[in-house]
Parts: structure tokens; C-alpha cells; sequence
């Protein structure tokens, strides 16, 4: 059993020496076999040539940058948090600012409702014709169409400021007379 074993170590002796000497005559010849067609071919007996490295100019010294200095310290570096949401990017803000968005668009929207309704009532208002005006002795009155108003009475949201010959004057509730 050992001299078999004694055996194969030594073919696989001679399997390595024989591909280390292909290997070593193959990297000697690669460079005659390749410059075949080159007229000043590379005989046998000729040394090696060791292959040109091409010169790349070099840059005047003003033209390189020099090196890239950075300072950074350490309670900087520390003070910063990874996982912080930026500024005004937290979710509390962010709802905060979403719930004021809201009430603003609200507010807006029932600003706008107040005058839609207020445009409504002046409307209805002019379309009653005033039928008549009588001095009394509590001051002056109006029939506005099937009412009887003085000065002061709220008339569709709107308060009777003064009423004269020439008609009635109406003032919003913001003190915009109309």
C-alpha cells in the first residue's frame, strides 16, 4: 500500500515539473511567436526586450489641485443626530400644520358662505319696493314690503341706520352702510 502511494506523489511530481517547464519555455517564446510578422523580428538568441512604458507629460504644477483639507470636529460630528427628523418635518409639526391649513380653509370657506348669504339677503331686500315712509312721533317708519320697520330693526341681517324721504339706509353687521 505505501509503495503505491509512494508512486502516485511521484507522478504527480513529475505532472507539476513537466507544466512548470511548458509554462516557463512558453512565456520565453510568447514574444517570438507573436512578432512573426514584425521585420525586426526577435531571434533566439537575442536578450528580451522589456516592453516600453509610454511618458504621460506632466501637468505644470500650478495647474494640480493641491490636497482636499477638511476640518471637522468632534463636538460638531457628536452634536448631530442621524435620526432626527429635520426641522419642521416632524409629525407633530407637520399634523400642527395641517390642522391650521384646515382652519384656515374653513374659516375661509364660511367667510365666503357670510357673504354669499349677505349678497342673498340684499338681494332679497332691493326686490321689496319700499311702499311707504311716515314721520311718527317714536321717529320715522317704512313699509319694506309687508313689514313695518324703524331705525335700529334688523332687516334679513342687515340694521335700519337712518330713513328719510329719499329712502332707507341699511348697514352690514361689520358697520358697511348699504
Amino acid at each position: 500500500m505505501k509503495a503505491s502511494q509512494e508512486g502516485s506523489a511521484n507522478s504527480r511530481a513529475k505532472v507539476f515539473l513537466i507544466v512548470g517547464l511548458v509554462a516557463t519555455l512558453a512565456s520565453l517564446w510568447a514574444p517570438t511567436f507573436l512578432s512573426l510578422g514584425d521585420p525586426a523580428a526577435v531571434s533566439p538568441t537575442d536578450p528580451p526586450r522589456r516592453p516600453r512604458v509610454a511618458e504621460r507629460p506632466t501637468p505644470a504644477l500650478e495647474d494640480e489641485p493641491g490636497p482636499l483639507a477638511i476640518e471637522v470636529k468632534l463636538d460638531q460630528t457628536l452634536a448631530i443626530d442621524p435620526f432626527r427628523m429635520p426641522p419642521g418635518m416632524s409629525p407633530t409639526e407637520q399634523k400642527q400644520e395641517q390642522v391650521a391649513q384646515a382652519e384656515e380653509q374653513k374659516a375661509e370657506q364660511k367667510e365666503n358662505e357670510d357673504r354669499a348669504a349677505k349678497r342673498n339677503s340684499l338681494a332679497k331686500i332691493l326686490s321689496q319696493r319700499v311702499s311707504l315712509i311716515v314721520e311718527t312721533e317714536n321717529g320715522p317708519a317704512a313699509r319694506l314690503g309687508s313689514k313695518l320697520i324703524r331705525v335700529g330693526d334688523d332687516v334679513e341681517g342687515f340694521k335700519v341706520e337712518k330713513i328719510t324721504k329719499d329712502g332707507i339706509y341699511l348697514s352690514s353687521e361689520q358697520g358697511e352702510p348699504q
